[in-house]
């Protein structure tokens, strides 16, 4: 369906709700605001925008979409069975307008041969206007049209705007169809939908184009697991009783337990089925009373025009308008009351105003890629674009390691005198990292949240204290748990403009579930033997107990305050380090634990949990191939805020030799303070700083 929808949000809400739902919705003249045009969450349709007064909607059954557009069109590829379909959606605008016509831009690209452009064209030309008139730029789409072979599927003469009111204009075919020969389009007709002057179009694709949906999504019902059934199979089903006495030994129980689990989830919890999306929560019968009654006074003026007939028009759009903004208004309000009852909803409520509200609306697919902001995009198609994203999350830098001697780990090269750190895992230690994890975050390849694992209970915590205790033995971390499914989303506060470069999507790995329960045991076990043995700097406040971010910024403000009120000067060097994580060396991270003294079976074992890592990157409803990760510390593991600590720990160390220097970090962000009298000699020390940070930045390939 193609439809001029004047600017306003309630024939946006309309066409969304539209029963029944349509493949895609080519709207123009949106809503003002990004915000505006953003498809709800539940809703069946996922947005495509690229700037100015036109947007695709297409149906959720369409994944993997590859979108594309500029200022005033929007273009995105559905894949059928039959083959790819390129929707279109334009706006020319007004020829007396300020002009900037997509019909110009379209004209260089080149054409499938299963296209469809339909919109709002503003332009009159007798092949299609009963009145016989011509617009001054009719040229261009008659350009575009002969250039891209394309047959007008609108029928000549339909009229798809009346002119309201008072309005002395002539009926008009300004909203077109333009299709493929191959595609046999067939105009449809008026969607049953009313609202401003302009008419919704319906074209329809034979049936042969129907989505294709390839393999289903797998996953679980979690909301409707039973959880007696869950304490009953786990106790039926979860043990490991195989010796675990090499490193093949604990490969395979860790996949056997797995499948084990799979089998107290298959008979326990639904299977989860597809969502397509669906109707505003706020639509009640009053909103479709009213717009049934829009609808009948719609038709009444198209019939006979007078104003008597105009006059009830308006006064059944303004009775729409206000149902709806009565039902939106009482379905805040009862999300509101809940909230007030239950602190997790008024938190999620907060979060969403603190950190979405504000943003435009998000497009459904992943624009073509530049490397740079306002650069040509070097990455169009899926693949392409997973490569680009892959040379940026896990790079493989150079880093100087000449100062390493042994770069096996072997145990003569540690120091006699280590940091003592338990091997040893029993089952009260699996509970009580089990009862720490959120309960239902997005899961790994396995498919099983926290959740779950929780409520199968004893039987698990033996199985895993089994599997951990022989894993932190035999120095190896299970195969099966190093690969990760890497979500791909937009940093925050990012423009659409900023979302066309690589830069401005970062990388979540979602790990497996049961492989993060020995990361976090591990991890818990290295942070506690680092703040007993004092291997931290006291400057780094990230990922600390007792520390924050505040407490950071206090200690800057303070220490600047306490220098001024001496007279002195404080000047600040700010550090970042550029996708931190994902830039770790590993020989670096080993050699640097060995260094602090950490036992040979524990670094040698975090060799084994870096070694032969793999991602699979997900976007715009598809996953990728595998890529091999040689550098970094996986995002969303509980083990890599302690390792990349313990990484920047040397450089504190070094920092620390220099006079006059105060070093306040959060993570992988570094504040270099320095005090004197003058700010030249300020400046001579942090670049004094500076150096000792282009060093060590050197080694680990920064």
């Amino acid at each position: 369906m193609y439809w001029n929808i004047a600017g306003d949000h309630d024939n946006l809400t309309l066409a969304l709700n539209n029963e029944p739902g349509y493949d895609a919705l080519a709207l123009s003249e949106l809503p003002t605001g990004d915000r505006g045009m953003a498809a709800p969450s539940g809703s069946r349709y996922q947005l495509v925008y690229f700037g100015g007064q036109a947007a695709l909607y297409v149906h959720k059954k369409y994944s993997g979409l590859e979108a594309r557009g500029g200022n005033n069109w929007a273009a995105a590829r559905l894949n059928t069975a039959e083959g790819p379909i390129e929707v279109y959606s334009i706006y020319a605008p007004n020829p007396g307008l300020n002009r900037d016509s997509p019909l110009t831009t379209l004209i260089e690209h080149s054409p499938s041969g299963y296209d469809l452009v339909v919109g709002d064209f503003n332009t009159h030309h007798p092949a299609w206007d009963r009145e016989g008139r011509l617009s001054p730029h009719a040229g261009e789409t008659i350009d575009l049209a002969q250039r891209w072979g394309l047959e007008l599927a609108t029928p000549w003469g339909e009229i798809t705007r009346i002119p309201r009111g008072e309005q002395n204009h002539r009926d008009s075919t300004i909203d077109l169809a333009w299709a493929s020969p191959n595609l046999r389009a067939e105009f449809a007709g008026r969607a049953d939908l009313v609202g401003g002057d302009h008419f919704p179009q319906v074209v329809r694709i034979p049936r042969g184009h129907t989505p294709e949906l390839g393999q289903p999504q797998k996953g679980y019902s979690w909301a409707l697991m039973d959880r007696n059934r869950v304490e009953a199979e786990a106790e039926a089903n979860i043990r490991i009783e195989r010796d675990l006495l090499t490193k093949q030994d604990i490969d395979t129980a860790a996949l056997e337990l797995l499948d084990q689990l799979h089998v107290v989830a298959e008979r326990s919890t639904p299977q989860r089925k597809h969502h397509g999306g669906s109707k505003a929560p706020w639509w009640n019968n009053e909103v479709r009373e009213a717009v049934i009654a829009m609808k009948v006074a719609h038709r009444t003026y198209v019939r006979e025009r007078t104003e008597l007939h105009w006059e009830e028009l308006t006064q059944a759009r303004n009775r729409q308008k206000k149902a709806i903004s009565r039902a939106r208004q009482a379905y805040w309000r009862r999300l509101l009351d809940d909230a007030t009852d239950d602190s997790r909803k008024a938190w999620a409520i907060a979060k969403w105003a603190r950190t979405q509200s504000h943003l435009p609306a998000q497009t459904a697919a992943i624009p073509p890629l530049a490397n740079t902001e306002g650069g040509p995009p070097a990455a169009h198609t899926y693949q392409e674009k997973a490569q680009l994203f892959a040379e940026r999350f896990f790079p493989d830098e150079p880093a100087d390691l000449s100062d390493i001697t042994d770069d096996q780990f072997d145990p003569p090269s540690f120091p006699p005198n280590s940091v003592p750190v338990n091997q040893r895992v029993d089952a009260d230690d699996v509970a009580y990292v089990l009862r720490n994890m959120s309960a239902w975050k997005a899961p790994g390849f396995d498919l099983l949240p926290a959740g779950f694992l929780k409520a199968c209970g004893t039987p698990l915590h033996e199985a895993l204290a089994k599997l951990a205790d022989a894993s932190f033995r035999h120095e190896h971390f299970p195969r099966c748990f190093r690969a990760a499914r890497t979500a791909v989303i937009p940093k925050p506060g990012k423009t659409n403009k900023q979302r066309a470069t690589a830069g401005a999507w970062r990388p979540v790995a979602l790990l497996s579930t049961v492989g993060k329960v020995l990361e976090a045991i591990i991890g818990q076990r290295i942070a506690n033997a680092a703040e007993e043995h004092r291997l931290l700097p006291e400057g780094q406040m990230g990922n600390r107990r007792g520390r924050s971010t505040e407490l950071a910024v206090r200690m800057v403000v303070e220490a600047a305050r306490a220098a001024w009120e001496r007279d002195a000067v404080a000047s600040l060097l700010q550090l970042d380090i550029k996708g931190a994580y994902d830039r770790v060396n590993h020989t670096r991270l080993l050699d640097t634990l060995r260094k602090q003294g950490f036992p040979s079976w524990l670094v040698r074992w975090i060799r084994s949990y870096l070694d032969e890592r793999s991602a699979r990157l997900r976007f715009d409803g598809t996953e990728s191939d595998d890529f091999q990760i040689h550098t970094g510390v996986p995002q969303g593991s509980p083990l890599s805020p302690i390792l990349f600590l313990l990484y920047m720990t040397p450089l504190y160390t070094e920092l620390a030799t220099q006079t006059g220097l105060l070093v306040v970090g959060f993570s992988d962000d570094t504040n270099i303070m320095a005090f004197s009298q003058t700010a030249e000699f300020n400046c001579r020390r942090l670049k004094e700083a500076w150096a000792i940070c282009e060093r060590w930045a050197k080694t680990r390939g920064l």
